[in-house]
């Protein structure tokens, strides 16, 4: 978290451009991004630096140390709001578990029925949706989706696959 202050800069500069009242140049106080509290801000920090798609209770047990009185609740509620505002997205992985990560470019993500971690991959290396689509007269705004299956790690340790009924 030792880039906080260039993340949330850039965070900042980047954010949608929106038509405000003529009047004023200040979005209205209602748009709750412009709130971009201590808390959002470590979420953000914390996301931007993890090197996979932590779950709620994955960054309310790394950030607990470093913010007073913070709560599970509170994580919860920031990571929604910041998925209504379009900044993370949540993953929702086969085991029933929900991962956020940093809005970005459309990717898919595999995820290991062994080790259970999440890898992104591009989905220009699966196929061209978007225009596919836009051929037969779709608009698609945003493709996210994960495939399913083992890791080349796992597939090692399981080559036969993951046994009927195996928890890790």
């Amino acid at each position: 978290m030792q880039n906080k202050t260039t993340f949330v800069d850039n965070f900042m500069e980047n954010l949608p451009k929106k038509s405000f009242d003529k009047l004023s140049d200040q979005p209205p106080k209602s748009i709750k991004w412009q709130k971009l509290t201590n808390q959002r801000t470590q979420i953000l920090e914390f996301l931007q630096s993890a090197k996979n798609q932590p779950s709620a209770e994955d960054i309310y047990q790394n950030l607990r140390p470093y913010i007073a009185r913070l709560s599970l609740s509170t994580i919860y509620r920031n990571l929604k709001s910041l998925e209504a505002e379009g900044v993370i997205i949540s993953l929702k992985t086969p085991d029933r578990k929900i991962h956020w990560q940093i809005a970005g470019p459309d990717v898919a993500h595999f995820y290991c029925r062994g080790c259970r971690k999440i890898f992104e991959l591009p989905l220009a290396e699966i196929f061209d949706i978007k225009n596919r689509l836009k051929i037969k007269n779709y608009q698609v705004s945003k493709i996210n989706f994960i495939i399913e299956g083992l890791c080349p790690d796992c597939c090692q340790i399981y080559p036969d696959g993951i046994p009927e009924g195996f928890s890790k």
